[in-house]
């Protein structure tokens, strides 16, 4: 995640997000880095979903595929 630009800035005033650049640069940034984090989410969660359903129609199958040694 990038840094705040704010800290330690000494152009800071109050309400200076409002014009910036380098606070908009930081959000656009921050914008696409949680949309990315949350795409990666979503495709994690569709396959451990899936794979919990195949693990679950295995165990309840009449003939699962069990290795007995």
């Amino acid at each position: 995640m990038a840094r705040v630009p704010c800290k330690n800035c000494t152009r800071r005033t109050p309400g200076c997000h409002g014009v910036c650049s380098d606070y908009s640069l930081y959000k656009v940034l921050s914008k696409y880095e949680k949309a990315k984090e949350h795409d990666d989410t979503v495709v994690q969660s569709y396959i451990m979903t899936n794979v919990r359903k195949i693990r679950h129609k295995m165990q309840k199958a009449k003939y699962g595929c069990t290795v007995k040694d």
